[in-house]
């Protein structure tokens, strides 16, 4: 049930940057907005794809097989935690230089919102297939993290379509005058 609820919110994220993509299109914006609301829809449909069919689940349990068929699964801990901190890391470092490359761009606020919202979910999605027993007690414990980050960057990328889709330059230049 859970599985059918994410991917319907990952295709709903997906049509609204859709809206965005044509917005952009039609106010005749700049190609990188448009590039980013396409990759953007493209990333939620892979996500809705990976959620339907489990593809998650597969992976993990490919490189699980694989570690145990090279005698390296009572080891994986060690490579795990490395793992895991550089995707934090990477997460971080991509967050803050994606801020700053659209920042000196110019590039609309609601693109960073979504942009960031899609580094959180891959990092996510990143997190859970190399399953390492820390994480898995942060994201699958108590609190249920992995639940509010996949819903909240989600959202946080839809709302940011959304915005986009409904206010443009050209919206705010007319508002201006009156």
């Amino acid at each position: 049930m859970l599985n059918a609820i994410g991917s319907i919110v990952y295709l709903a994220t997906a049509v609204l940057c859709v809206r965005a993509r044509v917005a952009a299109g039609e106010k005749a914006l700049g190609r990188g907005d448009r590039l980013v609301w396409l990759g953007a829809t493209l990333f939620f449909c892979i996500l809705a794809l990976m959620r339907i069919f489990a593809l998650e689940d597969a992976i993990r349990d490919v490189l699980r097989a694989a570690l145990i068929r090279d005698d390296a699964y009572a080891e994986r801990h060690g490579f795990q935690s490395v793992l895991a901190a550089s995707l934090l890391l990477a997460m971080f470092a991509g967050s803050i230089l994606t801020w700053r490359i659209m920042h000196n761009r110019k590039w609309d606020r609601t693109m960073r919102w979504a942009i960031f919202g899609i580094i959180v979910m891959t990092g996510l999605v990143t997190l859970r297939i190399i399953s390492f027993h820390a994480t898995d007690a942060l994201l699958y414990g108590p609190l249920h993290l992995n639940w509010f980050i996949d819903m909240g960057a989600t959202v946080l990328t839809g709302w940011a379509a959304y915005i986009r889709a409904r206010v443009t330059p050209s919206h705010r230049r007319s508002a201006g005058r009156k």
